[in-house]
């Protein structure tokens, strides 16, 4: 893991405005559990490509795995305006509301 964030910091510090490089260094982030480093990285993918759905998508789970559940569907509701035919948006929010202490479902979703 360490390899590769430091291939998406290189890949940033060569092209500020690279969103997938952003947003796969969020990931790694995520993954590595540094959850305030990855919320920075993966918004910074989405203001360099405002419709880059997947930026949002990884933005949600992120939220959604630290408990904020509003913040979560925001994201994902995002994504899934910007590009309705990206199922892992849908399955994403999906998964965000389910994992909500009170259950759910997508029902906020346009």
């Amino acid at each position: 893991m360490d390899e590769a964030e430091t291939q998406f910091k290189t890949a940033t510090s060569l092209d500020p405005q690279y969103a997938e490089a952003e947003n796969n260094l969020g990931v790694v982030y995520g993954q590595q559990g540094k959850s305030a480093e990855a919320e920075k990285a993966i918004p910074a993918g989405s203001e360099n490509n405002p419709q880059y759905a997947q930026a949002f998508v990884n933005l949600g789970l992120i939220l959604a795995g630290q408990s904020r559940f509003p913040e979560a569907n925001q994201a994902l509701q995002t994504a899934v305006r910007l590009e309705r035919t990206t199922l892992s948006a849908f399955i994403s929010s999906d998964g965000a509301y389910s994992a909500r202490p009170t259950g759910g479902g997508c029902h906020g979703l346009p």
